[in-house]
């Protein structure tokens, strides 16, 4: 009796007091957790699986020390401006931490390795700037900074040819690449005549001709089916006369006059429709409001690109 309520105690105690497991780890055991496995990826040469355990554990516990590691991995991995992004975060964290004097030695070796770039262009206020398919690395007019290699910019603007350039900029080196956007020439802009010989020729390529879809869409569905009535009731009165031509019995005979003035009526109305519609399309096409011009009426652009990826451009417009 003794012995089985020995037994019921400690069974008890291990449910009101149950194992700690992993789960119920604090954040920074597990931020720590995270760091080491980072740290082990680093000795492995697992550079981009360091990261990854290093955001997690920073994820969890935002202390300056993962900062600097990802810094350190992206370092190694020769990814200098995010490295250098990192240790200016672990520097903004804690400016007199444990890792801050080595962040501040790196980042003075990082501002003599990595390369800048400047963009200028004629329309700044309505520049777009991609640095690498990255819309927010640099703005036009600033100066950003890149790492040593190959890089490409692509410069637009709304009603502009866009500037695209590849270039190649090493460390330490300062570029500015100035580029002059040219307006889009006008191409194929509709003329009166051109709207309304094309809208004669069959109603609505005229009006789709000068940009307006909505109009085209409506005069060439009804004259569409102005034809398909014309068809439709040319056909069954030709079919009507042939059977009544073939027909022996008088009273029947007299029977296909209905069919055939039905049939009859029916395309010479489809007619009179198409008619109108193709009178009214005309109308439309003659007073209908064009596209204006908008920039140089005729462009030439001449393209140079020297052997370094630097390049000018001329244009003569006019």
């Amino acid at each position: 009796m003794i012995r089985t309520l020995a037994v019921a105690s400690v069974a008890l105690l291990f449910l009101t007091c149950p194992l700690r497991t992993a789960a119920q780890e604090t954040p920074e055991e597990q931020a720590k957790k995270h760091n080491d496995l980072g740290l082990q990826y680093v000795d492995s040469g697992e550079f981009a699986s360091a990261v990854e355990e290093f955001r997690k554990a920073y994820r969890l516990t935002p202390k300056a020390k993962y900062l600097f590691n990802i810094g350190r991995a992206y370092h190694v991995m020769g990814k200098l401006r995010l490295a250098l992004d990192h240790y200016r975060r672990c520097l903004d964290d804690d400016p007199e931490g444990k890792h801050a004097p080595r962040a501040r030695e790196l980042l003075d070796e990082l501002d003599r390795q990595l390369a800048r770039l400047k963009v200028l262009s004629n329309v700044p206020e309505a520049t777009r700037l991609e640095v690498d398919g990255d819309p927010a690395l640099c703005r036009v007019g600033g100066s950003c900074l890149l790492d040593p290699g190959e890089h490409n910019v692509v410069v637009t603007a709304d009603g502009y040819i866009p500037h695209r350039n590849r270039f190649r900029i090493d460390a330490g080196e300062e570029r500015v690449e100035s580029v002059t956007l040219i307006l889009v020439p006008p191409r194929d802009l509709p003329s009166r005549t051109g709207v309304v010989w094309r809208s004669a020729l069959f109603p609505g390529m005229g009006q789709y001709y000068a940009g307006n879809k909505g109009a085209a869409v409506a005069f060439m569905v009804t004259e569409s089916l102005c034809l398909a009535t014309i068809a439709g009731g040319a056909i069954a009165q030709g079919v009507y006369q042939a059977q009544q031509s073939a027909e022996k019995d008088p009273e029947r005979y007299r029977g296909f006059n209905d069919y055939i003035n039905a049939s009859y009526w029916t395309w010479v109305g489809g007619a009179i429709a198409a008619g109108l519609t193709w009178g009214i399309n005309l109308g439309h096409a003659a007073a209908l409001k064009l596209p204006e011009a908008k920039g140089p009426a005729m462009s030439f652009v001449i393209p140079w690109t020297s052997p370094d990826g630097g390049g000018l451009t001329w244009s003569i417009a006019w």
